[in-house]
């Protein structure tokens, strides 16, 4: 029973160990022996369609809005699609009072689930490039084209961006900031 025991011990502790030492320090040893540099074209210009799903985002859909439409970014390049997954009517009025042909309003009249409201705004989304985003997240000015000059490499299929937590609780903003710096550092080996 004791080596039974042992065996377990040793087997969730190899696991522990494989999770937050092993495969940090291989990507580590990986990023240095193999670097991946990748081209960066800073003129490159696609269409871009701004993806949100939201619920109940009265208090934020305002800034989100004015956010996007404020990047750094060709105005004839930019849209937006907001959707609406099982959303409050406060929400629907406040995207109406900013109606625009870059706005698109797709709604659900239940809640669905996030994954199903992006999925039902996919065939609204007319941009070369898809940018996904939170309605609470505020990028940068100069993002976007952060984002993007990575996609002129045709083999790009996919890009991240950094994210930088500015409000809730101190403890919380310190636990999210050091999760993010934990992750962020992984992926930029």
């Amino acid at each position: 029973m004791l080596a039974i025991s042992l065996g377990v011990l040793l087997v969730a502790a190899g696991g522990i160990l494989s999770v937050f030492f092993f495969y940090p320090l291989a990507v580590f040893i990986g990023s240095r022996l193999f670097p991946l540099r990748l081209p960066r074209d800073n003129s490159y210009e696609p269409t871009v369609t701004v993806l949100t799903a939201t619920r109940n985002a009265a208090d934020f859909i305002d800034a989100k809005i004015d956010n996007t439409f404020a990047l750094d970014y060709p105005e004839a390049k930019l849209d937006l699609v907001i959707t609406l997954d099982g959303s409050d009517s406060l929400t629907e009025q406040r995207i109406a009072t900013r109606a625009s042909p870059r706005i698109t309003l797709v709604v659900t009249d239940r809640h669905l689930g996030k994954a199903t409201a992006l999925n039902r705004a996919l065939p609204h989304c007319s941009g070369e490039i898809l940018l996904m985003t939170d309605a609470d997240a505020i990028l940068a000015p100069g993002a976007l084209r952060m984002l993007l000059r990575h996609f002129a490499d045709a083999q790009i299929g996919g890009v991240g961006g950094r994210r930088v937590i500015a409000r809730d609780s101190a403890a919380m903003k310190r636990a999210q900031q050091h999760y993010i710096a934990i992750d962020s550092g992984l992926k930029s080996w």
